[in-house]
């Protein structure tokens, strides 16, 4: 084998690169346990708040996770209520069966809206009508992880804060892959929160009700179908104003409901991106982070060729363990990142199993997300306009 100058130069050079391109993985940058972006007291005081759910034309859901938020462990004056649509007979019989919970309030949204989002116009309802400041709004088909959910999250309440981002995660039983992702996109939501935040991925969200009127609310975006809690975030979030929950008990479970309607939203995400405002910085380091892997990847693959043809093998072998290198430190980084995510239910007494996914299917799992990424934005480039508008409605 020649081991030459040239050899020495181009070795050195693919380790230095292969070193520096590392830094540029989202996993590097793991999540960690929250901490609060301003000090809550010591002495457990939380302030009185009003939880919103939004319950259009979801009987069965209500029914099955109503009883959860009810029995919330919250230590201060709280409400619930209940945003359905008028004429809702299914939802109006499963209210009925819970009229003697004392903190339970009902609004109807009147059932005629042209051109508008419904659901926005459902969670402008549950605001104006809520009596405390303080605002948690949850799609009723979540569920609460924890009696203490509220609590926890209230910790996070204070007079510098007006948003609480919490975390959302798939059931278990949702393909693994969807959940990779889920934990993929919140870690750069999590790290553009901490400066400034950016938009949310999850269908729940703590906000100050004067912030939210004053600020008009969804004005200028009532038309989108989806985006009720990214616009929010999105709108009124400003540098040091957003606190992310991190620990178990913050969590909630959202839905996975099908391929085809987890594609709609990826679609439509596109659509809300071009509308959202601090979309640079994540943009950026998203893209950034994909260059580095795939260049990686290309520059070890061409050292190899270029080792065998020259006969410098020595570059080769190098490349080729480097190559090696990367899928151990990726996978890694990724497990390091995943446990902030995964606890088991020996870690304490009031724990959430968390996203557990095999260190196999990290690899793997990394490249389709740029696979899905392209391909939901040639759908995205083939979509009529209208698509994205309740226009069509």
């Amino acid at each position: 084998m020649i081991i030459d100058e040239i050899t020495l130069i181009v070795s050195v050079s693919v380790i230095l690169l292969t070193l520096i391109l590392q830094l540029f993985n989202p996993f590097r940058r793991k999540a960690r346990q929250l901490k609060h972006l301003n000090e809550t007291t010591s002495d457990g005081v939380v302030p009185p708040l009003s939880l919103v759910v939004i319950a259009q034309g979801k009987p069965n859901a209500l029914e099955e996770n109503l009883p959860l938020f009810l029995q919330q462990q919250y230590n201060s004056d709280w409400q619930i209520i209940v945003v359905a649509d008028k004429d809702d007979g299914a939802t109006e019989d499963v209210l009925k069966r819970f009229n003697g919970a004392h903190n339970l309030y009902t609004t109807f949204l009147p059932s005629q809206s042209r051109y508008v989002s419904r659901k926005k116009m459902a969670v402008t309802l549950g605001v104006k009508a809520a009596k405390n400041n303080w605002v948690v709004l949850v799609d009723v088909d979540c569920k609460p992880l924890s009696v203490n959910w509220l609590s926890t999250l209230a910790q996070s309440m204070n007079g510098q804060t007006d948003i609480v981002m919490p975390y959302g995660q798939y059931p278990q039983d949702t393909k693994d892959f969807y959940r990779f992702e889920r934990i993929h996109s919140w870690l750069y939501l999590e790290r553009a929160a901490r400066k400034r935040a950016y938009r949310t991925n999850t269908p729940c969200l703590a906000f100050k009700k004067d912030l939210f009127l004053s600020g008009g609310g969804y004005m200028g975006n009532l038309d989108q179908v989806f985006g009720e809690y990214e616009f929010i975030v999105n709108k009124f979030a400003k540098k040091g104003n957003t606190a992310v929950d991190l620990p178990t008990t913050s969590w909630i479970e959202s839905p996975f409901f099908s391929k085809a309607y987890w594609d709609d939203q990826q679609v439509h995400t596109m659509e809300m991106k071009s509308m959202f405002r601090k979309s640079f910085c994540v943009n950026t380091l998203f893209k950034l982070d994909q260059f580095a892997k795939f260049f990686n990847i290309i520059l070890l693959l061409a050292a190899i060729i270029y080792g065998i043809i020259s006969t410098r093998y020595v570059i080769s072998i190098v490349s080729l363990l480097l190559i090696f290198y990367i899928i151990f430190i990726r996978i890694r980084f990724a497990r390091q990142a995943l446990a902030a995510f995964c606890k088991t239910d020996d870690d304490d007494d009031d724990t959430v199993k968390g996203d557990s996914i095999a260190s196999w299917k990290i690899i793997p799992f990394e490249w389709r997300l740029f696979y899905e990424k392209i391909r939901h934005k040639i759908q995205y480039l083939k979509a009529d306009e209208i698509e994205f508008t309740t226009h069509k409605l």
